[in-house]
């Protein structure tokens, strides 16, 4: 082999060897970086797979200790699908601040998921600069002032909260309406935050197929959802008087929608079973047919296992239609039966779910306990 040809021959097994080892020598000069630097740098991003070794004891991925009362933690998961997460907690006197303010800003945003973090972020790269930012502006406010910056940050929060929460009660259909105009992307406090449904094209169309219906979830799901914060709130009661008189507010809130609530849905359930009805009527009818029409086609198929070649099973196939023309007529009737069948199911499991989930709030309502209240 010629000199030059070695040392072409050489190189390319050289790149085939360091190729699948790259991301391991990636990794290694990652954490002789970070070791080097990491009690030196505030803030450091990363992309480890999973949770951290001491996750079980309830350590976070980094943690900050601004003084004796305010710690920002930051949590990351990456590389587990589903079970993902980057989210960032800030306690206040070990209390956990909550972003109940995202409740009432953007149209889907689970309760559970406001409780577990401060905030969220999308799992991409951009997110850490997001995260690096709210971290250092939350510290360089809080030691400036801390009570006082942590009063205005549950303030906001508690406030916007209950103010939207009213308007969605007072307003009804013009609140709706004002939040398709102006989009909530552009409330720049939640910028590259995850897992949240803005008012969009997409809800505005299903808003638009029927207007009271979807006003009438809206409102339901975000004054009952609301008192999913309650407990979380209570912790700050004691620090904050004007939290007492938010989560009364809530609660009357919620006393006033409960008899709208459950007008709708005493109709509605009737409406359910009516539909139950008749598609149990029309699927053993259909049924009954495709029994009828099943006993044929086992007969074409064994007349049909008679012959080898194709072109020979359909003309035998063609020649039972022409003897047997009742089982066309079954098709056309099967073929019917079915084309009003499937809108009716469609409109059945809309008519369920939509059920189904005002019967989620009025259970919230009644679960709290708020009929038992003395308003």
């Amino acid at each position: 082999m010629a000199d030059k040809e070695y040392q072409v021959f050489l190189h390319e097994e050289k790149i085939k060897f360091l190729r699948p080892r790259m991301g391991y020598l990636h990794a290694y000069a990652y954490k002789m970086t970070y070791d080097r630097i990491s009690k030196d740098v505030f803030f450091i991003s990363s992309e480890r797979i999973g949770w951290p070794s001491n996750k079980e004891k309830g350590n976070p991925t980094w943690l900050y200790e601004i003084n004796e009362d305010i710690k920002v933690s930051l949590w990351s998961n990456f590389c587990y699908g589903s079970s993902s997460a980057f989210y960032i907690r800030v306690f206040y006197k070990g209390l956990q601040l909550c972003p109940y303010s995202e409740f009432v800003t953007y149209r889907y945003v689970r309760e559970s998921d406001i409780l577990n973090y401060t905030r969220k972020y999308e799992l991409k790269r951009a997110s850490w600069d997001a995260a690096a930012d709210f971290v250092l502006n939350f510290c360089n406010k809080a030691i400036t002032d801390s009570d006082n910056f942590i009063k205005e940050e549950i303030t906001y929060e508690v406030k916007t909260l209950v103010q939207e929460l009213s308007q969605i009660v007072f307003s009804k259909e013009q609140y709706l309406k004002s939040k398709f105009e102006t989009s909530a992307t552009q409330n720049n406090r939640y910028s590259h935050v995850a897992d949240l449904t803005t008012f969009n094209e997409y809800q505005l169309a299903d808003y638009h197929k029927n207007p009271n219906e979807y006003e009438l979830l809206f409102r339901m799901e975000k004054i009952s959802g609301a008192l999913r914060f309650v407990t979380s709130l209570e912790k700050f009661s004691t620090l904050f008087k004007f939290i007492r008189r938010a989560i009364v507010k809530i609660e009357d809130l919620n006393a006033e929608i409960y008899p709208e609530l459950t007008a709708n849905i005493i109709p509605l359930r009737e409406e359910v079973t009516n539909l139950k009805d008749e598609v149990q009527k029309l699927s053993a009818e259909y049924e009954l047919l495709e029994k009828k029409a099943e006993r044929h086609y086992r007969k074409i198929e064994i007349i049909q296992n008679r012959y080898k070649k194709s072109e020979d099973k359909d003309e035998a196939e063609k020649k039972y239609y022409n003897r047997h023309p009742e089982l066309a007529e079954l098709e056309e009737s099967m073929n019917k039966l079915n084309a009003e069948l499937l809108p009716q199911r469609r409109h059945l499991c809309m008519r369920e779910k939509f059920l189904d989930s005002l019967e989620g709030c009025k259970s919230k309502i009644e679960s709290y306990g708020i009929l038992e209240l003395d308003f």
